[in-house]
């Protein structure tokens, strides 16, 4: 596991780093950032990211970097960090695992990497043969943002990379369904950790891309994404 740890203030940083090395152990990877602006230009992928949300210094708030980056890395969890109880709410703005109360950092990190272990205990694996490479695919299904149906050819767009397959979109649907996922157009199956907002008739992705909701599908597809994000917020 690879974690970052983003405060303006040495103390914090190292309260932080403290506090978690006690719960994962003293291997493992720990960097820290002082400034959003220098954690962003690094571009490098993390497990977790805590966030202080008083930055002092940059001309970014620790909300406007959880943003940035969980648009370039829609799989790193989002932990805050703040000494203001009043920032808890926007937390959920961000879609943060958890919003940690510096004056309570021990115990509740302890709580929110505990949770965080246990949900990514398992992580599902499929294999999908790519019909136009003729490579067969090991992917995790957290990894998979969507599926679709494209000129009678079904189309698994990971987080890296496209792969064409022969599955049909019931197979795909029957491996994926316990997962996260919805159909919110009969062409298409939805990572819900990737969908950025929505709106009456389409979805827009992390990804940039726009997926139209049916009608018939709105209310079933809306009420299992709203389940999965309450899920995820506890």
């Amino acid at each position: 596991m690879v974690i970052a740890v983003l405060d303006d203030e040495v103390f914090w940083r190292g309260k932080a780093i403290e506090s978690i090395r006690t719960v994962l152990g003293d291997d493992t990877v720990i960097e820290q950032y002082d400034s959003g602006e220098k954690f962003l230009s690094e571009n490098k992928q993390y497990d977790i990211v805590f966030y202080d949300i008083d930055m002092g210094t940059g001309r970014l708030d620790g909300f406007q970097v959880c943003c940035e980056y969980s648009k370039m890395y829609p799989d790193s969890c989002s932990i805050i960090l703040t000494s203001y109880t009043q920032y808890a709410r926007k937390g959920y703005v961000v879609n943060a695992f958890r919003y940690i109360d510096k004056g309570n950092m021990d115990e509740e990190i302890e709580e929110a990497l505990t949770s965080f272990n246990k949900r990514n205990m398992v992580k599902p694996m499929i294999e999908i043969h790519d019909v136009k490479t003729s490579i067969t695919h090991p992917m995790y299904v957290k990894d998979i943002m969507y599926v679709e149906t494209v000129l009678r050819r079904i189309v698994i767009h990971h987080c890296k990379y496209d792969v064409e397959t022969n599955l049909s979109m019931n197979e795909l649907w029957d491996m994926l369904k316990e997962y996260g996922f919805g159909i919110p157009f009969k062409s298409y199956i939805v990572n819900f950790k990737y969908v950025d907002r929505f709106e009456k008739d389409v979805l827009y992705m992390t990804s940039q891309a726009k997926i139209p909701i049916s009608r018939r599908k709105n209310k079933e597809f809306m009420e299992l994404l709203i389940k999965w994000r309450n899920l995820m917020a506890t």
